[in-house]
C-alpha cells in the first residue's frame, strides 16, 4: 500500500477525487526543501490554493467525459 493512500482517502472524504500520481506530482512541488517529507508550513501553504486545486480537478473532470464520450 502506498504511504500516499491515506492522503488520498482524507482528499477524497473531503470532495477532491485524486489519483496517486496527481498526488505524488503535488507532493515534490509541495516540499519545497527537498528533505524527501512534508512539514506542516509546506503542507498549509502547498494546499493553501484550493482554487488552484479547483481548477484542476474541473479540467480533469472535463476530460473524463470527453473521453467516455468517445468511447
Amino acid at each position: 500500500m502506498s504511504p500516499f493512500c491515506n492522503l488520498q482517502a482524507a482528499m477524497r472524504f473531503v470532495g477532491l477525487d485524486i489519483n496517486i500520481r496527481e498526488l505524488v506530482d503535488r507532493m515534490k512541488v509541495i516540499d519545497v526543501n527537498y528533505d524527501g517529507s512534508i512539514s506542516y508550513d509546506e503542507f498549509v501553504t502547498g494546499f493553501s490554493s484550493m482554487s488552484e486545486w479547483d481548477s484542476l480537478l474541473a479540467l480533469r473532470r472535463k476530460r473524463r467525459e470527453i473521453l467516455h464520450r468517445y468511447k
